[in-house]
């Protein structure tokens, strides 16, 4: 068997055995997509939709939902630092989302950002700083997208999930792995957990940013929201009392 394919068995083999373990708190993932559904769905009934900051904040909170699902099933399959590449996509176009809300028209200098190198250099020039200013949810995701940074470049916090080294008494061994999976379900359930909560930060922070074209219906995205929030809370109580390795991750 190649090795392509031996790869791709042992993902599900992994996904398997985490969907099991996990019971229900694999439907908080569902339960966030769900909340980032009714963001876009609030938001696209109404007259601001078609407003360029409201149309381009749409976009960040589809892609948000995009790279929830998909980082949470990195993690699953056992690529835990990995995942970390998505959770970094998603707070940093949560991010570019809170600066349009600071400055609106960026909302045209993103949106015409293809037209060619002028309009793309001007984009990357605009789009810095991406974590100044006050809001404590956005500096908490600043020091997340930090932590996805290591993760993300060949340093030594990326290569330190995947290195093996063995010495014999006639041979050094270095292995690159492709799983960082723990026996005592420790990992990927701390990264699951941290996933999560990264989300609901965003969350919050986008529908702050939305808050104009969420207010005609803000009662029921405010009920969704805390509900969600309430029951990432007891699980993420429950793990910590089946696995108290996992206090350090949060």
């Amino acid at each position: 068997m190649s090795e392509i394919e031996t790869l791709r068995e042992y993902e599900d083999f992994n996904y398997g055995e985490v969907k099991a373990a996990l019971g229900d708190s694999l439907s908080l993932t569902e339960d966030l997509v769900d909340l980032y559904k009714l963001m876009a769905e609030i938001c696209s009934k109404t007259s601001a939709a078609v407003q360029d900051d409201i149309f381009a904040g749409l976009q960040f909170v589809l892609a948000c939902r995009y790279h929830l699902v998909v980082g949470a099933l990195t993690a699953l399959r056992g690529h835990i630092t990995d995942s970390f590449r998505n959770s970094r996509m998603a707070i940093e176009s949560a991010a570019f989302a809170a600066r349009v809300k600071r400055d609106p028209g960026l909302a045209t200098v993103w949106l015409n950002a293809g037209h060619d190198d002028a309009a793309y250099k001007e984009y990357r020039n605009q789009f810095s700083k991406l974590f100044a200013g006050d809001d404590p949810v956005l500096r908490e995701l600043g020091s997340r997208y930090d932590d996805c940074a290591k993760q993300g470049h060949p340093s030594v916090y990326a290569f330190a999930g995947h290195t093996k080294i063995e010495q014999t008494p006639t041979d050094l061994l270095v292995q690159f792995e492709y799983f960082q999976m723990r026996s005592d379900a420790s990992e990927p359930v701390r990264t699951y957990l941290w996933i999560l909560t990264t989300h609901l930060l965003i969350v919050r922070l986008l529908s702050n940013v939305m808050a104009r074209a969420l207010e005609h219906d803000r009662h029921r995205w405010d009920l969704q929201f805390n509900s969600f929030e309430a029951k990432l809370e007891v699980h993420k109580v429950r793990w910590l009392e089946r696995i108290p390795a996992l206090k350090p991750a949060e």
